[in-house]
């Protein structure tokens, strides 16, 4: 486990913000991911992500409590035989047109997927792998994102459709504070989307 020092000598070394907003799903994207968790949500792969997560050192959540409110799904998976922290062996996209058009607005990605965080439920404060760069957009309900700063703790609102960059190096947690479930989308990609202001984003999103 890093210790807090470490962590956060890792996350300045980056220079970067701890989230921004980068983009915004249309319509259509967001009924095709929806479509895509609907009829693939029986191949949960939290298990796996679980021991990976075990396996490099980073905090994993109780696995019996998580298993009862959380569930993932795989659009790109690992290729065979290769290593789940090697970013190039990302080669097998389960629907390619969809992570095309998403890499059409913030750029390559990998690992890309689906969680589903059920009405009550919560991911404990943790952390994520620090090299990676984590693009989240919220697909469907509501969800409360607490992150830890060395300036107390900032509560990060979003909209449907919105995707944002969030350094999820930094201790987090979520929330489903609503009565249906949550949907997420999760992208990790090569190099850092560009940021835009909220304002546009909105202005965007209003279109």
């Amino acid at each position: 486990m890093l210790s807090r020092k470490q962590l956060k000598d890792l996350v300045r070394a980056r220079r970067k913000p701890i989230y921004y907003p980068c983009g915004m799903l249309k319509a259509d994207q967001i009924a095709e991911l929806m479509s895509f968790w609907t009829n693939h949500n029986h191949s949960d792969i939290l298990t796996l992500s679980l021991a990976n997560r075990k396996r490099h050192n980073l905090s994993a959540d109780n696995d019996q409590s998580l298993s009862q409110c959380y569930s993932q799904i795989a659009l790109q998976t690992c290729k065979p035989g290769g290593d789940p922290k090697r970013k190039q062996d990302y080669t097998s996209p389960e629907h390619p047109a969809l992570l095309t058009a998403l890499e059409g607005l913030i750029g390559p990605s990998y690992r890309a997927r689906i969680s589903c965080l059920e009405p009550g439920g919560k991911l404990d404060e943790h952390i994520d792998d620090p090299q990676q760069i984590r693009v989240i957009a919220l697909l469907a309900g509501r969800h409360d994102i607490r992150i830890r700063t060395d300036r107390g703790r900032a509560s990060l609102t979003m909209v449907p459709g919105e995707l944002w960059f969030l350094n999820t190096a930094w201790p987090h947690a979520v929330e489903n504070t609503g009565s249906e479930p949550r949907l997420a989308l999760l992208l990790d990609q090569f190099e850092y989307p560009a940021e835009i202001s909220l304002p546009r984003l909105r202005e965007v999103r209003a279109c």
